[in-house]
């Protein structure tokens, strides 16, 4: 399983906000910035085919009306659905949010990249495509949004998405199921909204065979967080990938 970060910053980091590419395919947030992020590490917009929105502040799907526009560039119909999974009444919220931004556009979307949409509250093992199975997470973010991080399982091979999340029963189930979690890292010291460095270094004490991968960054979190001694916290750039391969004995 290939993990790309297109993102790894906060709303005002000079780093893109955070988003993650599993397999070339499947977006994890679609923040404002992102297409283009995908574009100058040479990925192709068309060839993505699901979106995971973990919750509903802008830096985490804004970007997605761009990315609908994009796939209506293929002269040819998709022949496979295009997923949007997020939290219920999500179909409404993108369907408003792409008329705000290209008005008339959505129901030729829907026609021509029948969209599907998967409302998350519920997911568990649930198969997203073939041999690829996600499962959510409520985690605690904002009292005035729900807010999800996700699992997904390919070929025997797991990563967590906390999304934004400060430290809470749901961070620690995904770090149990994941063999790599991507974390919201975005202070020096957590808070009611948001893990900090002393959140991930606690998660990485506690379980330091697995990988952590920060990210939800503000540049002076990251300034700190080079220079933690950690041989499993990885403090990545925009455009860092990870591949997990799975071991044979």
């Amino acid at each position: 399983m290939k993990i790309e970060l297109i993102g790894t910053g906060s709303i005002f980091s000079e780093s893109n906000s955070a988003c993650t590419l599993i397999n070339d395919k499947v977006l994890v947030d679609i923040p404002n910035g992102a297409c283009k992020g995908l574009l100058k590490l040479g990925h192709n917009l068309q060839d993505i085919d699901c979106c995971i929105i973990t919750h509903l502040h802008g830096d985490h799907y804004f970007d997605l009306p761009f990315l609908l526009l994009s796939q209506l560039k293929n002269l040819n119909r998709r022949e496979t659905a295009f997923t949007i999974v997020g939290e219920k009444g999500i179909e409404k919220v993108v369907k408003d949010l792409v008329e705000l931004a290209f008005k008339g556009n959505y129901d030729q979307m829907v026609e021509n990249l029948h969209l599907r949409y998967i409302e998350c509250e519920e997911l568990k093992e649930f198969e997203l495509f073939p041999q690829m199975k996600i499962s959510s997470y409520a985690v605690e973010h904002s009292e005035k949004y729900n807010s999800f991080g996700y699992l997904l399982v390919n070929d025997g091979l797991s990563v967590g998405f906390t999304g934004d999340a400060k430290i809470c029963d749901g961070v620690y189930e995904l770090l149990e199921k994941s063999d790599i979690l991507v974390a919201d890292m975005s202070n020096e010291v957590g808070d009611d909204s948001h893990m900090g460095i002393d959140n991930i270094l606690t998660l990485s004490n506690n379980r330091p065979s697995k990988t952590i991968v920060a990210t939800h960054m503000k540049d002076t979190t990251r300034v700190a967080a080079e220079k933690i001694n950690s041989k499993n916290i990885i403090i990545p750039s925009d455009g860092f990938a990870i591949e997990l391969k799975k071991v044979v004995k």
